[in-house]
């Protein structure tokens, strides 16, 4: 499916909408607006998928109110490769304190110390 996805945004003329770029880089801003519009597809994407497998657990993970899932669940390949095109992201970190974050980056450090069978009985 993502292979379709691809072709057709790269078919779509949305895809190619240019954005200004300001500074003397013009390939590494195209770049960015590039990586940008692929998050923005990806995450639109997987939002559709999440609330259709599970409304209520996609709306808790993804933060949404039920009148935005509505919308998204809703939207066409083509209206989802125009909203992909924003010059910005459409996701969000929702990490607002400090001491969460860090603690998560310390999680890493914490897994390493743990044994590979304690991790499956996790991922049951």
């Amino acid at each position: 499916m993502l292979r379709n996805v691809t072709r057709y945004w790269k078919s779509c003329r949305y895809a190619q909408a240019d954005l200004e770029v300001k500074g003397n880089d013009m390939n590494s801003g195209n770049d960015s607006a590039d990586s940008i519009r692929e998050i923005n597809l990806s995450y639109v994407l997987l939002a559709q998928k999440l609330l259709r497998l599970d409304r209520s657990v996609g709306e808790a993970r993804l933060g949404l109110s039920g009148q935005v899932a509505d919308i998204l669940v809703n939207l066409t390949m083509a209206q989802i490769v125009k909203l992909a095109t924003a010059p910005h992201l459409l996701c969000a970190f929702r990490f607002d304190d400090q001491s969460m974050l860090s603690s998560l980056s310390r999680a890493d450090d914490q897994m390493k110390a743990v044994p590979t069978e304690s991790m499956l009985e996790f991922a049951h």
